[in-house]
Order: structure tokens, then sequence, then C-alpha cells
């Protein structure tokens, strides 16, 4: 081969190696482009996941908590009492004579009572505690970190506050002290499984307590609807 032929062979190659090189480096500035686009969207639909995962556990109504934020509340208590040897509490709240009030005033009227429910509650009780509703007319407060004796405080407060605006209610309160069998429950629980059966006896337990107790302050006013 000459030295023509083998000067034009050669810059051939080199501009052969230039354009893979031209093209390859387009293509890892493409692909880091298309990585950063990703990271955006993966970012954006967390966002948005939270912000479902928030809505989830949201009353639309009085923007409270709802029955989901009650239950992961609950679990997180239950499992923190559980370490601590700790208590916390349940307090449910029943707007008297709702369907009364939405028959013969209409629902407009039941609603506005509904949120100024959820209005008085907030504004009485701690931020560490949780406020939900979890029916029509129903809410209910759990106590972080607090036995009997706060849950009566808070329960005595909130009557004095729904006096002052005019909303009947009946209250009912219980806490995990009061309804555990066994102080070392916890030295049964080996994995999440148990853990979760525990829970759900205990949930039970103090849903049930707290609504007795309820109902039979609804019977003692001989509020309308209350079981007999």
């Amino acid at each position: 081969m000459d030295n023509e032929s083998h000067g034009m062979h050669k810059g051939k190659k080199e501009g052969h190696e230039k354009y893979n090189y031209y093209l390859l480096n387009s293509k890892i500035i493409i692909l880091k482009k298309r990585v950063s686009e990703c990271k955006k969207e993966i970012m954006s639909l967390k966002a948005k996941n939270k912000k479902l995962d928030k809505l989830a556990m949201i009353d639309p109504l009085t923007k409270i908590g709802n029955r989901n934020l009650l239950r992961f509340e609950m679990r997180k208590q239950f499992e923190n009492a559980m370490r601590e040897n700790s208590d916390f509490g349940l307090l449910l709240i029943d707007i008297d004579n709702l369907k009364v009030i939405n028959d013969v005033k209409g629902h407009n009227e039941g609603d506005r009572i509904i949120k100024n429910t959820a209005g008085v509650i907030k504004k009485n009780t701690r931020n560490i505690d949780t406020v939900c509703r979890i029916g029509g007319d129903e809410f209910v407060v759990i106590t972080a970190n607090s036995g009997l004796d706060k849950v009566g405080t808070i329960e005595l407060k909130l009557k004095e506050a729904f006096k002052k605006e005019g909303i009947d209610v009946s209250m009912g309160f219980s806490s995990l002290k009061e309804n555990r069998e066994n102080v070392s429950d916890k030295e049964n629980v080996k994995n999440s499984a148990q853990m979760q059966r525990l829970f759900r006896k205990y949930y039970f337990k103090l849903y049930v307590n707290a609504d007795k107790r309820m109902y039979s302050e609804k019977k003692s006013k001989r509020v309308f609807g209350a079981s007999t």
C-alpha cells in the first residue's frame, strides 16, 4: 500500500472513530437526560402517592381523620404500648339525635353540626392526640401515651366546650391497660402476625367498652335512637 492509500485509509478510520465517538456521546447525553426526566417523574409520582395516601385517611366533610387513620394510629399506639408497657385511651363521641336534626332541619344543618363537632374536638384535644370521624355522627379520639385519667380529663373539657356551643353529644371511654388481661402479652409476641392478632383483640375490646359506656350515657339521657 503506497503512502497516499495508507493516508486515505488512516483518515477514513479516524473519521469513522470520531463519528462513533460522537454517536456514543450523543446517546450518553440522551440517556442522561432521560434518567433525569425519569427521576423527576418518580419524585412527582411519589409526591402524588403521598398526597393520595393522606387523602385516603382524611374525612372530606370535616377534614379530620377517617377510619383508615384511626386504625393506623391505633396500631402505632398499640405497638408502642407493648414495647414500653405504657397506656393509651380511646374516647368515643356521638352526636345526639343527628337523624332527627337531618329529618327536621335538613342535611345542611346536620353537616354544619358535624363540622362544628369536629372543630370543638380538635380545639380541645392535644396535638399528640388523633381525632377521627368514623361514621355519620360518631367521632373517636385516641389519647396518645395516656390512660383513663387523661381520657377522663379530656372528656370533661369536651363536655364543657360542647355545652357552650350548644351541641348535644354522648361519650364513652376506655384504655388499653384497663382491658389488658396479661401485662406480659408482649413476651408472647414472636412475629408481626402474632402482633397483628393481639392488636385486633385489644382494638375490639377498647372499642366495645367505650361504645357500651357511650350508649349507657345516651340511655340515661333518654336520647332518641339509643339502644334499649
